[in-house]
C-alpha cells in the first residue's frame, strides 16, 4: 500500500548522493555521519508536513507517479528516483497542490542531468536546516535602524548615513550588504527584497559597533518591520573606517 511513498521516503534516507552538499571548488564539511543526518532530516520535513497539512497518503503516492518507463539506462532509473524524490518534497516541503503534480512531472521528466536533478531537490529545503541555526539569523537578533539616532527621522533621511567604529551612533548589530560604489544607482527607503536585486552584491557581513568592518564602501542595511519582523527598509551605509 502507498508503495511509491514508501519507496520514495526510504530513497531519501538512505542515498547519501541524493543530500550531500558538494562543490567543485571545496569537498563538503561533512562528515558520512553528518550526511546521514541530513537524509533522516529531509525525510522527516516531509513526513511532518504530510501529517500537519493533512495530506492524503494515498493521493501523494498517486501524484508520483510517472507513467511508463520502458527499457530505461541504469542512469534514467536512478534520475526517476530523484524525480520522485522531488515530486515528494514540491508537494509537501514546498507545499505545491497534488494537482500540479502533472505539471511538476512534466518539468523535472525533461531532465537528463543526474547532477542537475540531485541539485534540484536540495533546492526544496531550507539552506540551514535546524531551527537553532535558523532563528540565530531572525530579525530580532539585529538593531532596527530607527531605533539610532542617525536613522530617528526616516521619511527625511537622505543617504549616505556614516556610522562610526567607535560606536557614537549607538550599540548596534547590522546585516549589511555590501555593494559596489556605483553613483547612478542610489539606494533609497525601499523594500530591500525589491532593492537587493538591482545590484551585484560584494559580499554581506554581521557588524557591531565593536566590530564595524564591511568589504564594500556602500552597502544596504535590511531593518525588520514592526508589523510582521520582516525585512524592511534599505539604507546605503558610508562607513567611516
Amino acid at each position: 500500500m502507498n508503495e511509491r511513498l514508501t519507496e520514495t521516503l526510504n530513497y531519501i534516507r538512505t542515498n547519501s548522493q541524493l543530500c550531500a552538499h558538494t562543490s567543485s571548488v571545496q569537498v563538503s564539511a561533512f562528515t558520512r555521519q553528518q550526511d546521514r543526518a541530513i537524509n533522516k532530516h529531509y525525510a522527516k520535513m516531509i513526513e511532518d508536513k504530510i501529517l500537519t497539512a493533512g495530506i492524503a497518503r494515498g493521493a501523494l503516492d498517486k501524484a508520483l507517479a510517472l507513467g511508463e518507463s520502458g527499457q530505461d539506462s541504469v542512469e534514467r532509473k536512478e534520475q526517476r528516483r530523484i524525480i520522485r524524490s522531488i515530486l515528494l518534497a514540491e508537494m509537501t516541503v514546498r507545499g505545491r497542490p497534488l494537482s500540479e503534480a502533472k505539471t511538476l512531472r512534466t518539468k523535472y521528466l525533461a531532465i537528463n542531468d543526474t547532477g542537475a536533478l540531485q541539485r534540484a531537490f536540495r533546492a526544496q529545503f531550507p539552506s540551514i536546516l535546524s531551527v537553532q541555526g535558523r532563528s540565530a539569523w531572525s530579525p530580532s537578533n539585529f538593531t532596527d535602524p530607527k531605533s539610532l539616532a542617525p536613522f530617528k527621522d526616516i521619511a527625511k533621511l537622505k543617504p549616505p548615513v556614516v556610522i562610526t567604529r567607535d560606536g557614537r551612533g549607538g550599540a548596534f548589530t547590522f546585516l549589511i550588504t555590501s555593494l559596489p560604489s556605483d553613483t547612478r544607482a542610489i539606494p533609497t527607503l525601499n523594500d530591500f527584497d525589491a532593492s537587493i536585486y538591482k545590484w551585484m552584491a560584494v559580499s554581506t557581513s554581521v557588524i557591531s559597533a565593536g566590530n564595524a568592518i564591511i568589504y564594500g564602501y556602500v552597502g544596504l542595511i535590511p531593518a525588520p518591520c514592526d508589523a510582521d519582523s520582516r525585512w524592511g527598509f534599505t539604507e546605503r551605509l558610508r562607513h567611516d573606517s
